[in-house]
């Protein structure tokens, strides 16, 4: 494991972050990601509670499921211009108030935002899971086939979203 590294600058070669590279690195505050980066793999930061931001490069087409999840002290999320796929679940449980999800944006996976209960302002270029489908807000929230108070019904299928109450802005 990785405790005790705080900061890690990548070589501008790397083209990818493969999956678990740096998961569970707690102490990690700060990753400087090259612009020659192309895709960030499942897990490949999960759980690094020391990040406070998030700083994809333009070069990122592809963030893999639960890439960034339980980084649970970040406040800054700011996704490159080139990203077409955001994977599920991809940054759960963060303290970010605002995100600009990106035209490029082809594809965002289940729960992409879950746990995001900070979010007061989010701009999709869509709304569901791609721009082909036919799918709800809540999607990229999570949702659960019981009614609790932390969910809201949205359609007439038989799932309840968890959608942020923080949330004031949509575009």
């Amino acid at each position: 494991y990785c405790n005790s590294l705080k900061e890690i600058v990548l070589h501008n070669n790397i083209t990818s972050i493969e999956q678990y590279a740096f998961s569970g690195c707690t102490s990690l505050q700060n990753i400087v990601l090259p612009e020659s980066l192309n895709s960030i793999g499942n897990y490949a930061f999960f759980s690094c509670k020391s990040f406070t931001e998030i700083i994809i490069p333009d070069s990122v087409k592809t963030i893999g499921s639960q890439a960034f999840s339980d980084c649970i002290n970040v406040t800054n999320i700011q996704l490159g211009s080139s990203i077409e796929t955001i994977g599920s679940h991809a940054f759960i449980n963060n303290k970010v108030e605002s995100i600009i999800v990106p035209n490029s944006v082809q594809q965002i996976g289940n729960g992409a935002f879950k746990g995001c209960n900070s979010l007061k302002e989010i701009t999709l270029p869509f709304v569901g899971i791609s721009r082909n489908s036919i799918s709800t807000f809540g999607y990229i929230f999570d949702y659960t086939t019981s009614s609790s108070s932390e969910t809201t019904k949205q359609g007439g299928g038989s799932y309840y979203y968890y959608i942020p109450k923080s949330i004031t802005k949509v575009t």
